[in-house]
């Protein structure tokens, strides 16, 4: 069963009033008005930063809010494709793997926690998708959607197999190689969309890749090797050799070894998965 909560029109009820006050005001409103009925996708989103030790309302007034008025349009465009992809993708994922029986996809104007950021929400599997990131990204097309939800339903059915066989996600960079090489290889399986290659400047990203994968590979055992955060590889904010997200194109080429001889469903119960991303990553990188 998907259940949508499609937040835009009020978001655009408080953009007709914050739109003319100043980056402040807009983001005191946007806590106090837009959320106002869903104070629990405010309260993540406030965890998520105080977790890392970020000030929200840093990262409010630098990265989101300025923009806002500029990718208004953009995110417009994301929200209609957003609802024209869902059903198909879900559909096609969940017969796939008869998993995910319950799905609430959330689709919001936030903080820049992600584009898609796949979690449990009011109980539930859930994908919330930031309208922010998105049109940051340029992943306005329902190609690119389809991608990016495929993506985000690769991460819940890594929760789910793992959770399902009793084992705890895991943490650190060699966790967060693996978990989001996973969910785009669910994606690729389902879609054949690499939809980080389909962004802004995006067009040679997918060749780039695959050109240095041995280049990237060697960078990221550096990053494990010396224990240095691997925040450059993953996201929309951070970049290895000026590109984006390219921990993701690593990752899936690291399951795509695995998937030579496991299942996905296989590869999801992996109980030393630090050990077979290692050993992986070195074979990726030239070693023995």
């Amino acid at each position: 069963m998907l259940d949508i909560i499609d937040t835009l029109p009020a978001f655009m009820t408080y953009w007709t009033k914050a739109r003319e006050l100043d980056t402040e005001q807009r983001i005191d409103l946007w806590a106090s008005e837009y959320l106002s009925p869903w104070p629990d996708l405010l309260a993540i989103q406030v965890e998520d930063y105080r977790s890392q030790g970020v000030d929200w309302r840093t990262i409010a007034r630098t990265h989101i809010f300025p923009q806002l008025d500029s990718r208004l349009r953009s995110m417009l465009t994301a929200r209609d494709h957003i609802l024209e992809a869902l059903p198909t993708v879900v559909e096609q994922v969940g017969s796939r793997y008869g998993a995910l029986e319950e799905l609430l996809c959330v689709i919001h104007v936030g903080l820049g926690c992600g584009a898609g950021w796949a979690r449990t929400f009011r109980e539930c599997p859930a994908v919330l998708f930031g309208l922010e990131n998105i049109a940051e990204c340029g992943w306005l097309s329902v190609e690119a959607l389809r991608g990016l939800i495929a993506h985000e339903m690769g991460h819940l059915l890594l929760d789910h197999w793992r959770r399902s066989a009793g084992l705890a996600c895991g943490q650190g960079s060699l966790w967060q190689l693996f978990e989001e090489g996973f969910a785009q290889q669910i994606a690729l399986q389902d879609t054949g969309i690499w939809h980080q290659a389909l962004g802004y400047e995006a067009s040679d990203w997918l060749n780039w890749c695959e050109v240095n994968l041995q280049m990237l590979a060697k960078r990221y055992l550096e990053f494990v090797y010396q224990g240095t955060p691997v925040n450059a590889f993953f996201g929309s904010w951070s970049e290895v050799e000026g590109r984006s997200h390219i921990g993701v194109y690593l990752g899936c080429k690291l399951i795509q070894r695995l998937a030579q001889e496991h299942s996905l469903p296989e590869i999801a119960e992996l109980v030393d998965v630090d050990d077979a991303c290692f050993v992986q990553l070195k074979m990726m990188a030239g070693g023995n």
